[in-house]
Formats: structure tokens, sequence, C-alpha cells
């Protein structure tokens, strides 16, 4: 009786603590290089980025879950838009471009929309799991008015001995740069595929 008397006070402690928890993370800003590297660029490109009302500043994107279903706290990200829009305005600068944000410029215009984000992580005991998912919508309007759309969901997961903030980062880059990398791609927007269509 004493042993499940005290394992259901530390249940409860959990449960009112779970309220309590909060990761929050904050875009890092651009390095100075990828910026030096966008000036010099010939190709001038319009970036905007945008997001349904539902993913607004320091949106909720998943808990911390303790026993794999107990929620143990909050997963926020302070700005997501500029999360989207620091990963793509580097992928551009690397592939040549010279991102001006929501500038309607007469080389093309690409608008690229945070349809959905999560991130959470979860304690398996001896270890922990951290899993991130993004899906990325890109409408990419060139300098002859052709319009090119895709949709891109970047869902991967990583098992990790902590599922901190810096764990969660991690993963949140690695899986944000995917996503705008393979959107850019299939909107032949990266020097791979510009050069294998001759462009």
């Amino acid at each position: 009786m004493r042993i499940g008397y005290r394992a259901g006070c530390a249940l409860s402690i959990v449960i009112s603590l779970s309220g309590c928890l909060r990761t929050e993370l904050s875009p890092a800003p651009l390095d100075k290089a990828v910026i030096q590297l966008a000036h010099t660029a010939a190709k001038p490109i319009a970036l905007q980025v945008v997001s349904p009302p539902e993913i607004s500043e320091h949106a909720l994107v998943g808990n911390q879950y303790l026993f794999v279903l107990l929620p143990f706290g909050s997963i926020r990200l302070a700005r997501p838009l500029d999360e989207v829009f620091e990963k793509s305005y580097r992928a551009l600068s690397l592939a040549g471009f010279r991102p001006l944000p929501g500038t309607p410029v007469n080389s093309g215009h690409l608008k690229i929309t945070l349809r959905a984000i999560s991130l959470s992580g979860f304690d398996l005991l001896f270890i922990r799991r951290v899993h991130c998912s993004i899906t990325l919508d890109g409408e990419y309007i060139d300098q002859r008015g052709t319009t090119w759309t895709t949709t891109v969901t970047q869902d991967q997961g990583e098992l990790r001995r902590q599922a901190f903030e810096p764990q969660l980062r991690h993963l949140l880059n690695s899986s944000m740069d995917r996503a705008v990398e393979r959107l850019l791609r299939q909107l032949r927007l990266t020097s791979t595929a510009q050069n294998g269509s001759g462009g």
C-alpha cells in the first residue's frame, strides 16, 4: 500500500509539473557569409514565407513525453516563419540566387507556405527518441509567368541519450534543411536541377 501510495504521489507531481516545463527554440541569425554570398549573386528572386493562422508566433509544435505517453512539457518555436525563411534564404544563396524578401522582381517569385510542423521528444526509459515532421507548400512563378507548385513533407526521427534543447534544435535544423532542399529541387531552383535542365 505504501509503495502504491508513493507511486501515486509521484505520478501526481509529474502531472502537475507537466504544464510548467517549456522548451522554446529561437532561430539563429543568418550567417554573414551567406548574406555576402547572396549579395554577389546575379539572379534576384523574390522570397515570401507565410503560414495558416493556426501557426503563429511562439507556436506550440509538440511535447516532451515521459514513459512514451505522458506529456511532461511543451515545445514551442519562437518564430517559425523566420526558421523557414532563413533556411530558404541560405539554400537559394548557395544555388546562385539573390533572395529579396517579398519584393516582386521580373526574374521570379517564390512563395513558401509552412503548412504544418511538429517536434517532440519521447522518453524510452534508457534512451530518448526525437521526432520532427514538416510540410511545406511551394509556388514559384518564373520570369515568363509560368507557375510551378509542389508540396513536400519531411518526416524524420533520431535516437539520442537526451531529448533536450540541443537535440531538438539539431533535428529541427536537419529536417528544415532537407525539407527546403527537396522543395527547391522539385521547383527546379537548386543548382543541380538548373544544370540538369540546361538552364
